[in-house]
């Protein structure tokens, strides 16, 4: 079974922080540094700052973190930026991830008019995941963060907007 703990209630917050950091999947890992120009735990902790609402993710009987979602605000108030961080543990239970984002999604959708953001373009498992929550894509396009120095990296942007039918 998975729970979903909110993350002002966790007691062991800087252990969730450190584990999922630290057990990122490696897709996850470098779209930090391609699309952010920061390392899992800097992206992790900036990504939660910054957003309005941060609930991480845990399997239970086993304990293992099994990843962090937020949403941020966008330009302005109807829009939203949602994300998610996850460990390969999310994996294991696709079922229950799914699950748990919807709820989640759900709640985002009463919130705001529009939610909106940008993955590499080479993460095709996040992208299914999120076309199935009802995400529409863009096609590919060069970007590269303004404090980081690489080349840039090809990103998809995706949305949802009020309206749009849901999966």
């Amino acid at each position: 079974m998975t729970i979903l703990i909110q993350s002002a209630k966790i007691a062991k917050y800087n252990e969730a922080v450190d584990f999922i950091s630290t057990h990122m999947r490696k897709s996850d890992e470098d779209e930090c540094m391609r699309l952010a120009g920061m390392c899992p735990r800097d992206a992790l902790l900036y990504s939660m700052a910054h957003s309005e609402d941060v609930e991480v993710w845990m399997c239970e009987p086993t304990g293992q973190w099994m990843g962090v979602s937020g949403i941020g605000q966008g330009d302005n108030k109807r829009e939203g930026v949602p994300w998610l961080l996850c460990t390969d543990h999310v994996l294991e239970h696709p079922v229950s991830a799914m699950k748990l984002a919807r709820k989640q999604l759900g709640q985002w959708k009463e919130r705001y008019h529009t939610l909106y953001n940008m993955m590499d373009a080479s993460n095709d498992l996040a992208r299914g995941f999120c076309e199935s929550l009802g995400f529409t894509f863009g096609e590919p396009e060069a970007w590269a963060p303004a404090n980081h120095a690489a080349p840039p990296s090809w990103v998809r942007r995706f949305s949802w907007e009020a309206g749009q039918c849901a999966p």
